[in-house]
């Protein structure tokens, strides 16, 4: 099974999930960098029942399976909204094993070369190379890899090929300690969302005068 995650969500999973994403658009030339695949992952029972239960969910007309019982997932399953399956882990990347890259370009032997940003933004967009969302995608990215290492352990659930090598499987006590200290740079609520505890408790305080 192959899993595609939108990138910004994976670098940024605190933002505000009603915002559109960046460059989000149906078609357009796309570049892709196969060694990122994360492979080596191997799924619990539970969650192979939560990825059949969305597959079931998403399907425009037919299922089909082995075992008949397989095509009723949603018998064995606490709990049926998306983002909560997995505890909102089982589509997400392993992000200490992901790389944070800007830009690509390559040229032809003749014609003009191409260059794309991350999210597939040209030279001439007005958002191409936004810096600004650079920087706070890597505050948010670097949380993420603690809030993985804190609830996976120092074990990756994971591994692509980086440096022209696979991943470690385990991190060394070093490395794992330094990822559960970023943790410390999780937003303290989704970016660019309201903030509703405040708002309710100043709607209390009117009350009370």
């Amino acid at each position: 099974m192959l899993v595609l995650t939108n990138l910004s969500w994976a670098r940024n999973p605190y933002a505000n999930p009603i915002r559109p994403r960046p460059n989000a658009r149906l078609f357009g030339p796309t570049v892709f960098n196969f060694l990122e695949i994360q492979t080596r992952r191997v799924l619990a029972e539970l969650e192979v029942q939560q990825i059949n239960f969305v597959l079931k969910k998403r399907a425009l007309r037919f299922v089909a399976a082995a075992v008949e019982d397989w095509l009723y997932s949603e018998a064995v399953l606490p709990v049926s909204d998306w983002s909560r399956l997995g505890e909102g882990y089982l589509f997400m990347p392993d992000p200490r094993s992901m790389s944070f890259s800007s830009e690509v370009a390559f040229g032809y032997e003749s014609g003009p070369p191409d260059k794309f940003d991350e999210y597939g933004r040209v030279p001439g967009d007005s958002d191409f190379g936004n810096q600004a969302m650079r920087d706070r995608e890597w505050d948010s990215f670097q949380a993420f890899k603690g809030e993985f290492a804190r609830k996976f352990g120092p074990r990756r659930r994971g591994r692509s090929f980086q440096a022209g090598r696979l991943d470690n499987e385990v991190d060394d006590p070093d490395s794992h300690k330094h990822h559960l200290d970023q943790e410390a740079m999780k937003p303290q609520q989704p970016q660019g969302a309201p903030n509703r505890r405040k708002r309710r408790t100043a709607r209390k305080r009117k009350r009370r005068h």
